[in-house]
């Protein structure tokens, strides 16, 4: 099962905490996934149990080819850790963000 991004030869650096799997009440496209408490109904010990299956919003490869082809992959991948760090810390605004 591939369960990392790679985008040009460069693979994502996820530690997989499972955060980003938590927030579904802050997503309108991912509503069908939550449990009712914002956690995903597929996280299974902080990992997709569909991976492979996931909408394209939680991939990676497809967010960056479809709204961030131009950017640089490192600087894409800085951008996704920096809101890795700001979910992980409850620090995001989801008003701003989404």
């Amino acid at each position: 099962m591939d369960e990392i991004t790679v985008i040009n030869g460069k693979v994502f650096e996820c530690n997989q905490c499972g955060e980003c799997c938590r927030c579904l009440n802050h997503i309108d496209q991912l509503q069908e996934y939550n449990l009712g408490n914002g956690v995903c109904k597929f996280l299974e010990n902080n990992k997709c149990s569909i991976y492979n299956e996931r909408p394209n919003i939680c991939r990676g490869e497809y967010l960056y080819h479809m709204y961030y082809e131009g950017m640089d992959v490192d600087e894409y991948y800085h951008m996704l850790h920096h809101y890795c760090d700001l979910i992980r810390g409850g620090k995001i605004d989801w008003k701003k963000t989404l």
